[in-house]
């Protein structure tokens, strides 16, 4: 639009005015649940020039594992002066995987021991467990190593950041005895005998 101005003393000036018809601002490309996992989602907003507020916003760039578990307002707005407009979605971000590994334990050479994690968070079900040394692919099963034997267990749901634990079974060293007794002797007569515990053993 033009608009014009005429002074008293009989002089023109004029000024071109544009006006934009006011457009809402708009969030999309985003999801209502994301899972806790290390992810860039791009979330766009109209109209183009905006900018983004809340956690886990990085420019236009949405990480859940920076935003954290939990509900999220996620803020765009765009404009200057009386020509801002704005608009506010809400994201959810699942809990983190939490995993329990089972107690130490200790064992003699041979015998069995159960070795066990538990699993919590994440989307709540479907958890697989990748073992290493590979002996299950459950969240417990019965070993029977002959040394002391670090597991490593990584659990997922498909989604969230997977989490990395540990079980370990120490075997202990078998107990060794040294026997010595004195030469036979004759009924009645009075011998001897003893007995060393290795290294490492103890008895009552």
């Amino acid at each position: 639009h033009w608009v014009y101005y005429q002074s008293p003393a009989g002089c023109w000036d004029s000024l071109f005015v544009d006006v934009y018809q006011l457009e809402q601002a708009e969030i999309t490309g985003f999801e209502s649940n994301y899972c806790f996992v290390n992810h860039l989602d791009t979330i766009s907003g109209t109209p183009i020039g905006g900018t983004f507020n809340g956690p886990g916003m990085t420019d236009s760039i949405f990480n859940p594992m920076d935003a954290g578990a939990g509900l999220h307002q996620i803020q765009y707005t765009h404009g200057i002066g009386q020509c801002v407009v704005s608009t506010t979605e809400f994201l959810n971000v699942s809990d983190p995987i939490t995993v329990v590994p089972g107690a130490l334990q200790h064992i003699c050479p041979n015998d069995p021991a159960i070795v066990e994690i538990s699993a919590s968070g994440g989307n709540g079900f479907n958890f697989t467990y990748a073992w290493n040394p590979d002996v299950t692919w459950l969240n417990q099963t019965e070993v029977y190593p002959e040394v002391t034997t670090t597991y490593e267990i990584i659990t997922w749901d498909g989604c969230s950041e997977p989490d990395t634990s540990e079980v370990q079974v120490i075997v202990e060293p078998e107990i060794t005895l040294t026997i010595t007794t004195s030469a036979p002797q004759c009924q009645g007569a009075i011998g001897n005998a003893s007995i060393v515990v290795g290294p490492g053993s103890n008895y009552d």
